[in-house]
């Protein structure tokens, strides 16, 4: 499931520079989760692309998740001044689920919500979810 968000919002914020930002980890991080973070927190919003095409391959090149990877590119060009995992259940050696904030230079905060399983081959992420509500994705990501 995701959460789309709408571009009038995301065009509120203010354009700012950043340079790569390092999410903040709790224990034992998976490295492609991390990989997923950093690259979000430092304006890489294709990777959403990337998640979509694994978790829901119809919908990879969807006009929504286009104006929602241009809205965040256009409002945050750079990507953000922070980032910090807030919760990063293991909930057995083969599933692990991350949630996450990135914070705006002015404050306002986007969560994205991250699950993972290693079934074969290696990890991959099976569901994500995106939004600018912390209720929304508390009660999502329990």
């Amino acid at each position: 499931m995701r959460f789309i968000l709408p571009a009038v919002f995301l065009l509120s914020f203010p354009q700012m520079a950043m340079s790569d930002v390092v999410c903040n980890q709790l224990e034992d991080p998976l490295p492609l989760l991390e990989e997923i973070k950093t690259s979000f927190a430092s304006g890489h919003f294709e990777v959403l692309k990337q998640l979509v095409k694994v978790a829901s391959p119809s919908e990879s090149e969807s006009t929504d998740l286009l104006n929602v990877i241009a809205a965040l590119q256009e409002a945050f060009p750079e990507g953000f001044a922070a980032c910090s995992t807030l919760m990063s259940d293991h909930i057995s050696e083969r599933f692990i689920s991350d949630m996450v904030a990135f914070q705006a230079s002015d404050g306002h905060f986007i969560f994205l919500g991250l699950d993972a399983v290693n079934v074969e081959f290696g990890w991959e992420v099976v569901r994500y979810y995106l939004s600018d509500n912390f209720e929304s994705i508390r009660r999502e990501w329990r």
